[in-house]
């Protein structure tokens, strides 16, 4: 369960955020509207999904694997990344992924 300060706190923000469950396939467990926006998919459309759904053709291997390392537990607790995703249509978006591990 997402505290509801947080949950609040990640709604009311105007940039595009994320929060994953660490555990398991580290499901998203909460988006907020600018996510949507910038996505192009609903809240229902991603919650309970792995952030890989949005990986598309042009997704390299060099830009997962740093990603891949930081939530097996390698590195530093908190790491931006470059990151080439799609949006639902199918457009490339382009996005510095933020990354924090408590």
């Amino acid at each position: 369960t997402v505290p509801e300060r947080l949950t609040h706190y990640l709604r009311g923000s105007g940039i595009a955020l994320a929060l994953s469950d660490t555990s398991e396939d580290a499901p998203l467990v909460l988006v907020n509207g600018a996510f949507c926006d910038l996505t192009g998919y609903t809240e229902e459309d991603v919650l309970n999904q792995n952030c890989r759904f949005l990986q598309g053709a042009r997704t390299t291997e060099e830009s997962r694997s740093p990603l891949h390392h930081f939530v097996q537990g390698d590195g530093a607790d908190d790491r931006r990344f470059p990151h080439l995703n799609s949006r639902q249509d199918g457009t490339a978006a382009s996005h510095a992924v933020f990354l924090y591990r408590p």
